[in-house]
């Protein structure tokens, strides 16, 4: 099981969900726990509960989230289990460290996180 983790103050962190070995992607809502989605491993794509189509994981690591006026680059997922989000599209700013992976069985896992996690943050920024 992958278990995701926000990074908070730059240190602090709180599991916020997790995905199964099926590829089922769980968000800790409260005192309960909700199906959000799903990975399909072999085409590197997320989808949400209803099957449409969220994202997807680009050969070279970048994850692209589609949104009502087209598809966007939001950031990317390391080995190591490090989630970013882009800050900047002239990159004059480092790129935004906003969670990491545990238990991560592939990098499409980090990119389902960033996609159904992390949006507020990327909004924030």
């Amino acid at each position: 099981m992958a278990e995701i983790y926000r990074i908070a103050d730059g240190a602090a962190e709180l599991r916020i969900g997790w995905i199964d070995t099926d590829g089922k992607i769980y968000a800790r809502r409260a005192s309960k726990h909700e199906c959000v989605g799903w990975v399909d491993y072999d085409e590197r794509e997320v989808r949400d509960r209803d099957d449409e189509l969220v994202g997807w994981l680009e050969e070279e690591g970048e994850v692209v989230g589609l949104f009502e006026d087209g598809e966007a680059g939001i950031g990317y997922v390391r080995a190591d289990g490090s989630l970013y989000f882009y800050c900047d599209p002239d990159e004059s700013e480092e790129d935004l460290l906003v969670g990491r992976m545990t238990g991560m069985q592939d990098e499409i896992e980090g990119a389902a996180a960033l996609l159904f996690f992390f949006e507020d943050v990327a909004l924030a920024e």
